[in-house]
């Protein structure tokens, strides 16, 4: 406890905040659509429940959009979406 305290902690948390707020022009971390489950974590359940492994890009999509109405969940998902599966080498 005593280290989360320290004035040292605070400052690189302090730095890595601002950080994480400043990739991607400014728009901050991606949003998520799945609450607080791991990405492994998501994987896991899906193949238990499907019998199928999770790709990389169904992944992206079942993170990134809403469940029922399959809208990106912020502008930056959806502009992000491109170069993800160009650099899969999916088209």
């Amino acid at each position: 406890m005593q280290y989360w305290n320290s004035d040292i902690f605070k400052k690189i948390s302090a730095i890595n905040s601002k950080n994480r707020m400043s990739s991607n022009n400014g728009e901050g971390p991606s949003l998520h659509t799945r609450g607080l489950v791991a990405f492994v974590e998501y994987r896991r359940r899906h193949k238990e429940l499907t019998g199928k492994e999770l790709w990389n890009d169904e992944l992206s999509l079942m993170t990134h959009k809403t469940k029922n109405e399959k809208k990106w969940i912020c502008g930056k998902s959806e502009r992000m979406w491109v170069p993800l599966i160009q650099l899969m080498g999916i088209n």
